[in-house]
């Protein structure tokens, strides 16, 4: 199913839209607060060209997650955290790819949580074999909120029949204060 109406502009998901999705769709009322942050990925995945960038994401009360950001030659690109790998950047073509090639990642408090949760959204396109093919476009949604009595982030949303996330086989921990 196609989604004309989705303009590029419109994908970029402010603190309201993300409160009154959030407060809707999970029940979760007053989330979205003053702590909501877009990460700019964009640039970290410029500079990673086939290779690969460190950078923090804070998570609040002091809690700093590091996170790589890794391109690969053929125009793929994960942010990895402690356990996870999620493939955020996507320009080649192997039947989905994210429009504008980068999916976004917003890092929003939810309700009562402690920390920071992720938010990651955008349009993705389903590509046909053929250049000729008609490409199907849909708006994805992803939500990992950290769990710290398992010291790691887990999905606790997802909106989109495509995966994302890669789990690490040796995944480090993360401790919260």
């Amino acid at each position: 199913m196609a989604y004309p109406h989705i303009q590029p502009l419109e994908m970029k998901i402010t603190r309201k839209l993300i409160a009154l999705f959030l407060s809707t769709s999970l029940g979760l009322a007053n989330c979205a607060q003053a702590s909501a942050a877009s990460v700019d990925l964009k640039a970290a995945f410029q500079h990673a060209s086939a290779g690969s960038v460190p950078f923090k994401l804070e998570l609040g009360h002091g809690l700093n997650v590091v996170a790589n950001v890794q391109m690969t030659n053929k125009g793929n690109g994960t942010l990895t955290l402690p356990n996870l790998s999620l493939r955020l950047f996507d320009q080649h073509d192997d039947g989905v790819v994210y429009r504008g090639g980068l999916l976004t990642l917003d890092v929003v408090r939810l309700g009562k949580d402690r920390y920071a949760s992720l938010i990651i959204s955008g349009i993705l396109q389903r590509t046909g074999e053929k250049e000729s093919d008609p490409v199907d476009e849909g708006a994805v949604v992803f939500i990992y909120q950290l769990d710290c009595r398992r010291g790691k982030f887990v999905q606790t949303y997802r909106r989109s029949s495509v995966e994302i996330a890669m789990p690490i086989a040796k995944a480090g921990l993360i401790t919260c204060r």
